[in-house]
């Protein structure tokens, strides 16, 4: 990923990972990529011991595309952001696709930056980020659908409420704001849709050997 897909915009500076097409880099991110930074950090942090300065080296990554996603929120009107956006030398980051799926990945990464550096910059951005789908998301019923047009002063809506958004975006949303004692990430890892597993102390063969035999000693 590093050597062939990490990128940097000439206009702004911002940190992204591209597309791979037919074997040529294309200048283009993801709301879905965005998944990334959080990844990179959760890595970080949980294997510092085996490599320090991959660690640093993980995290100060983490850090740069944490911010390039959340700028896809904060260069738009409505603060939230478009389903994918593409880079180039004259215009830096624009949008490729205006519409937005009220999708997780950047919640996630900005929840699990917080736990592991416990920058304040993280919650506040989680936070503007609620405002905004709660400001431009939320239908008078009391769900929230996704946006057709993010750019525009009062956008359309796609009266389709996802279920991602109540599994994984306004989990992860809930848990930036939580104590670390839920769901502790040294205990705890997610799978790719948000569902919490427990992280066993041994192999699952052991473990079931281990409860076999104390089962027959009793």
């Amino acid at each position: 990923m590093r050597d062939s897909l990490l990128a940097t915009s000439p206009v702004d500076g911002s940190v992204y990972v591209a597309e791979m097409a037919n074997g040529k880099v294309v200048p283009k991110m993801d709301h879905l990529a965005c998944f990334l930074p959080g990844l990179l950090a959760l890595g970080s942090w949980l294997l510092r011991a085996d490599d320090p300065a991959l660690a640093d080296a993980d995290l100060a990554l983490a850090k740069q595309l944490a911010a390039t996603c959340w700028k896809m929120y904060s260069k738009q009107h409505t603060g939230v952001a478009p389903e994918f956006v593409r880079f180039d030398a004259v215009r830096g980051m624009y949008n490729g696709q205006n519409h937005n799926l009220l999708r997780p990945e950047t919640a996630e990464s900005l929840f699990i930056l917080w736990r592991v550096t416990k920058d304040p910059l993280y919650r506040e951005q989680g936070w503007a980020m609620f405002l905004a789908f709660d400001k431009w998301c939320r239908v008078p019923s009391g769900g929230f659908a996704g946006l057709k047009d993010v750019t525009r002063e009062n956008p359309l809506k796609d009266d389709t409420m996802q279920s991602f958004w109540l599994a994984e975006t306004l989990k992860y949303l809930y848990l930036l704001f939580a104590d670390d004692d839920k769901l502790d990430l040294t205990q705890w890892v997610f799978t790719t849709e948000a569902h919490p597993i427990r992280i066993m102390s041994e192999p699952p063969d052991a473990l079931a050997l281990r409860r076999w035999a104390t089962a027959a000693s009793g």
